[in-house]
Order: structure tokens, then C-alpha cells, then sequence
């Protein structure tokens, strides 16, 4: 491990933050806002993202539009490898049936 993997092989992203410069407060504040938005009665995710896009700034927008970017891709990257584990799993399992019927 790198200090970036987890220990189950993957992205750890609080300690890829506290290498490029993120103090551990300034992680914890941040998830602790982003879980906030769910106790507002009413609001959704959508909201909470037109509420943070207006908090901004004009100048803050690029940064935090490469940020939900990269945040979706690592999400469709670690949704892609979670298939591809079931997807090996399940012919594991047929070939073990298979080889019992023998």
C-alpha cells in the first residue's frame, strides 16, 4: 500500500486529502455538512447543490464543477468494480455447481 489504498485495495480517499494538503478538520466539517443536508426536512440533493453552487461564488465555480466530476467518475469507477466482483462471484459459484454435478 501506497498510503492511498484501503486495505480492502481501494482508493482511500481521507488519506489521498491529508497527502495533497487537507487538514482532518477541514475533512471532517466537510462530510459532516454533506450528511447535514439530509436532516433539513424537504431538501434534496439537488437543493443542497443549488444551495452550495450559490455559496460559491463565480470564481469557485470550476473548481467545484471538476470536483463533482471527479467525484462522479471515482463513484462509477468503484460501482463498475463492485459489478465486476458480483460478475466473477456468480461464475465462481455456477462453475462450483457445476463441477459437484459431475
Amino acid at each position: 500500500m501506497d498510503g492511498k489504498e484501503s486495505r480492502e485495495g481501494g482508493l482511500d480517499l481521507e488519506a489521498l486529502l491529508l497527502d495533497i494538503g487537507f487538514a482532518q478538520e477541514e475533512i471532517e466539517s466537510a462530510v459532516y455538512e454533506l450528511d447535514q443536508y439530509r436532516e433539513i426536512p424537504g431538501t434534496t440533493l439537488q437543493r443542497y447543490l443549488r444551495r452550495i453552487f450559490s455559496a460559491v461564488g463565480e470564481e469557485g465555480r470550476p473548481a467545484l464543477l471538476r470536483g463533482i466530476i471527479a467525484g462522479t467518475a471515482f463513484r462509477l469507477a468503484i460501482l463498475k468494480a463492485v459489478q465486476e466482483d458480483l460478475e466473477i462471484r456468480e461464475e465462481v459459484a455456477r462453475e462450483m455447481n457445476f463441477d459437484h454435478k459431475r
